[in-house]
C-alpha cells in the first residue's frame, strides 16, 4: 500500500495532525472485547457478526471518510486507501492475531507432553466453552480453554462465569475428563488456571 507508512501513524494518533487514536475501540470496537465475548468459527462468521453489531460496511468506509476529512489533505490520502487499510487491520490482522493464538496453544500444549489434541466442534465450543481436548503425560484427560490474557480482567467476569457454568456442564456429563485448564495467552507466552469438577461446583 502506498501510504502504509504514513497511515499505521495516523490510524495510531503519531502525527502532528492527528491526536485521536482512529484505531481506539471508540471508533471501531474493542477488538479484546469482541473475542473475550463471542466465539467466530471462521473469518467470514466473524466479518458478518462484526457488520451486524459494531460497524457495517459503509459505517467503517464513513470513518475512513471523517479521517480524509481531518488529515487528507496534509497527506495527500484519501477514503479508499483509509479503508483499504483499516479493513485489513480490523478483519484480517485481528483474525490471523487469534488464529496465531490458538495455533501457539496447540504447540506449547504438545511441548508440555499432552496427545491426542483434538479441536472441538463448532457445537462442542458453543454449549461448553471449550477449544481443545488432550491427554496428559500422566493419561488424564482434560478439556482447554484459550483466552488472551484480557479475560481474566474483572471487566469481563461475567463472560468467565458464564464459560465455568458451561465447563462445569461438560465435566459433570463426561467423568473421563478430570480437569478444565485454562490458557492465558500474552505476547506469546501463556499462564494456566485449573479447574476441577469440585472446585467449579464451589464457584458456579
Amino acid at each position: 500500500m502506498r501510504n502504509s507508512a504514513i497511515l499505521n501513524k495516523i490510524i495510531n494518533g503519531r502525527t502532528k495532525y492527528s491526536k485521536k487514536q482512529f484505531n481506539s475501540p471508540k471508533y471501531i470496537g474493542s477488538m479484546s472485547k469482541i473475542f473475550n465475548e463471542n466465539s467466530f468459527e471462521s473469518l467470514n462468521q466473524y466479518k458478518v457478526w462484526y457488520s451486524k453489531n459494531i460497524l457495517s460496511e459503509k459505517q467503517l468506509y464513513g470513518h475512513c471518510i471523517d479521517i480524509e476529512n481531518e488529515v487528507g489533505k496534509e497527506f495527500n490520502i484519501f477514503a479508499d486507501e483509509i479503508y483499504e487499510y483499516l479493513y485489513d487491520l480490523v478483519f484480517v490482522k485481528t483474525w490471523d492475531g487469534f488464529m496465531r493464538r490458538q495455533k501457539n496453544a496447540k504447540q506449547t500444549m504438545t511441548f508440555n507432553g499432552v496427545t491426542n489434541i483434538r479441536e472441538s466442534t463448532p457445537r462442542e465450543d458453543a454449549v461448553f466453552a471449550i477449544d481443545f481436548f488432550g491427554t496428559t503425560l500422566s493419561g488424564e484427560h482434560i478439556a482447554i480453554q484459550v483466552k488472551p490474557h484480557t479475560f481474566k480482567w474483572k471487566a469481563y467476569e461475567y463472560h468467565y462465569i458464564q464459560n465455568l457454568k458451561k465447563n462445569l456442564k461438560f465435566l459433570k456429563k463426561n467423568k473421563s475428563y478430570s480437569k478444565m485448564v485454562y490458557m492465558f495467552e500474552k505476547k506469546g507466552n501463556f499462564t494456566y488456571r485449573t479447574y476441577t469438577l469440585e472446585k467449579l461446583k464451589d464457584i458456579v
